[in-house]
């Protein structure tokens, strides 16, 4: 982690509806696009809270060069309009790092491991857990509206699951970042939350996660 490392607040979450109370949550901004070549770099921003079953995540994006051509699960969707989060929900004992890569219409990427070069992709049979769901996934091309959302949920026992048990909240920080790309779409691009410093686009760099701290209120 960098010196220069962002900090997000995660705030608990209230009601029957976590999703629907993600909207008075202040969001973080995809705004740093350190690889901008083409001069496209669409408004995202993302939202998480928590409650006792976990983490609860929604990206809106005003990305009108849309590409949603995969719709397996663990395409490469990278290649699409597409959004990520990466986290370490326990840097303190463990490296690894989980990425949550959705495009546009929520065909979900999602892998673990502690690089670029180690990536374990968790089975489809595991993403119901997560319960994707993306704005754009029903509509035709004429009626997709901008901007698109893409919202899901981490349940504290998929968490558990893979590093062991986690007292919840944390008591300590969790590592992760946010961002924003299209590989293949009419106009790449590359933006994240917390800036990477690289000479080519490249995600997976863990040395500049920013921290997301669970706060009690």
């Amino acid at each position: 982690m960098t010196a220069s490392s962002r900090v997000y607040r995660v705030l608990p979450l209230t009601g029957e509806n976590p999703f629907a109370a993600l909207a008075g949550v202040e969001p973080a901004e995809i705004t740093e696009y350190p690889w901008d070549a083409e001069g496209y770099t669409p408004r995202t921003e993302v939202r998480i809270g928590w409650t006792v079953a976990g983490l609860f995540v929604r990206f809106s994006s005003s990305d009108d060069q849309l590409r949603t051509v995969y719709t397996a699960a663990n395409d490469p969707v990278c290649r699409d309009s597409c959004v990520e989060f990466f986290l370490n929900p326990v840097p303190e004992k463990d490296s690894r790092y989980l990425n949550f890569e959705t495009n546009a219409i929520g065909t979900l990427m999602l892998g673990l491991g502690s690089s670029r070069h180690d990536r374990v992709l968790i089975p489809e049979s595991e993403h119901e857990r997560f319960g994707v769901t993306a704005s754009l996934a029903q509509a035709s091309a004429e009626e997709r509206t901008i901007p698109w959302t893409v919202a899901y949920s981490i349940p504290l026992a998929f968490l558990q699951e893979i590093y062991g048990p986690i007292a919840w909240p944390p008591e300590h920080t969790m590592l992760g970042n946010f961002h924003k790309c299209g590989d293949d779409t009419p106009a790449p691009h590359f933006g994240c939350w917390n800036r990477i410093e690289h000479p080519e686009p490249d995600f997976h760099r863990p040395e500049y996660f920013g921290r997301l701290a669970l706060i009690l209120r």
